[in-house]
């Protein structure tokens, strides 16, 4: 069978263009129907979906909690528990009282100044240490209470580890009091010195904690504080 297509060549491009256009226009339409679906749902999840999981959620803390409270030592457990998260804490802000023990003997002078403690009172609270004792002589008192005032603190911050930092061990030395008394045939001197210590000296924040001394022969020492002769106490 023959067929003849007696439409013009401008007439077919015509019905070309339509089909074209239909085409686009049915996927512009499926591509917007898809955006609106999308935002629908969106609208419906922020606004339906979410306050329901909210809610869920809620519920369930609600009921684990009533759960828990039924317990009679579930106050106990958490208590437990916070204070076991409070113990790094509490563990830097402790005092390393046990120091004192390698600083005395540091801090008291050789013979014939050497003086002898009888009461070593330390208050972690004001920062001050209190001794009482006995002394040969005033010059041997004299010589102590020096080498407190010279003595220095040297030690390590853990902020730093590079780093060696030497300060004064004592920020101030009093004499409380002092006297003389006669034991059988020897003539005592008795005192009380009060001294207000560095806040890191028993620091648990510092490491390589040492105590350096000068070597006083007699009061006039005092002036003779660049003296590069130590005694050393490390803790």
């Amino acid at each position: 069978m023959i067929q003849l297509n007696f439409l013009p060549d401008i007439k077919k491009e015509v019905v070309r263009a339509q089909r074209m256009r239909t085409k686009v226009t049915l996927a512009s339409v499926g591509v917007s129907l898809l955006a609106i679906g999308i935002l629908v749902l969106s609208v419906m999840w922020v606004y339906v979906g979410q306050p329901i999981r909210i809610k869920l959620a809620q519920d369930d803390i609600k009921k684990n909690t009533q759960a828990l409270k039924q317990h009679k030592d579930t106050r106990k457990y958490l208590t437990i528990q916070n204070q076991l998260g409070s113990l790094p804490a509490l563990h830097d802000e402790k005092s390393k009282s046990s120091r004192l023990l390698s600083f005395l003997p540091a801090l008291n002078p050789n013979e014939p100044h050497k003086v002898k403690l009888t009461s070593v009172g330390l208050s972690l609270e004001e920062s001050s240490l209190t001794l009482s004792g006995r002394a040969t002589s005033f010059e041997a008192l004299n010589v102590f209470t020096d080498t407190l005032k010279l003595a220095n603190l040297s030690y390590v911050d853990f902020d730093d580890l590079q780093k060696t930092i030497t300060e004064p061990m004592f920020t101030s030395v009093s004499l409380q009091n002092s006297g003389l008394m006669r034991e059988t045939s020897q003539q005592i001197v008795t005192f009380t010195l009060n001294a207000q210590y560095s806040e890191n000296a028993f620091s648990n924040k510092v490491s390589n904690v040492s105590l350096s001394v000068p070597l006083i022969e007699n009061t006039k020492s005092v002036d003779q504080a660049t003296m590069n002769l130590f005694e050393e106490a490390t803790d």
